[in-house]
């Protein structure tokens, strides 16, 4: 199935980014880091230096990711991160601008979601994976939906990982396979940032959902953190 077929289509638009946001915590929430951007045309440009905000590592991976990996081990421990999953957007209603790819592949339904993670000094973190069977009840389509049709999986599997970060925004890609056969869905963060992938605006008019893609390069800066995402036709 090709992106177009989930009604995907090229943004020529023009919108607001505020600034640039990331939940942390049930008791934290989310928090502010910054920044400032704008699509123009179609073109998205967004400028970050330094967060403006920063939280421990442990927030990022061993509290977020606690329920899907066991044995964090964190390299130092002691380092602050920031992150974003994805920014606010306004201009059009509210919306959200995050960096993905959602297709299938044989009985596979994958989506391919971009995390950009600034480190105030190199850190390492790996995990170990771990396999769970659980209950899906799917009468009321309470489990994963996509294109008009429900599905249950009655178990989560996640690889082990092992990620290196270097002073500044990095980004990685969490992947998950939805296998419509088995009933599995499995989940894998790696490093860097799928070919495929692109920023999609999602926009809510009414009880309606536009999906539009923006086409862009993305040219995060490690060596000084001065510019997170720069973009061009």
């Amino acid at each position: 199935m090709a992106e177009d077929d989930l009604g995907w289509e090229h943004f020529t638009g023009n919108r607001t980014i505020p600034s640039a946001s990331f939940w942390v915590s049930d008791d934290v929430g989310d928090i502010d880091i910054g920044g400032e951007g704008a699509i123009i045309d179609g073109v998205l440009s967004f400028l970050i230096a330094t967060p403006s905000e920063l939280v421990s590592v442990n927030y990022v991976f061993d509290d977020y990711w606690e329920e899907l990996f066991t044995n964090f081990n964190i390299s130092p421990a002691s380092a602050q991160v920031a992150a974003i999953d994805y920014m606010i957007v306004t201009g059009g209603g509210t919306g959200e601008l995050a960096k993905r790819w959602i297709g299938s592949s044989g009985n596979n339904i994958i989506w391919e979601e971009v995390i950009y993670i600034y480190v105030d000094r190199n850190v390492t973190v790996s995990g170990v994976g771990i396999e769970e069977d659980f209950d899906c009840e799917c009468d009321d389509c309470d489990c994963e939906e996509f294109d008009g049709q429900c599905y249950c999986y009655g178990s989560i599997i996640t690889n082990d990982f092992n990620l290196s970060f270097q002073t500044g925004w990095n980004p990685i890609t969490v992947t998950i396979a939805l296998d419509l056969n088995n009933q599995t869905e499995t989940i894998t963060l790696s490093a860097g940032v799928p070919t495929r992938a692109r920023w999609i605006l999602d926009e809510w008019g009414g009880h309606s959902l536009n999906i539009r893609g923006i086409t862009e390069n993305v040219m995060p800066d490690n060596n000084n953190a001065r510019s997170f995402l720069r973009s061009r036709r």
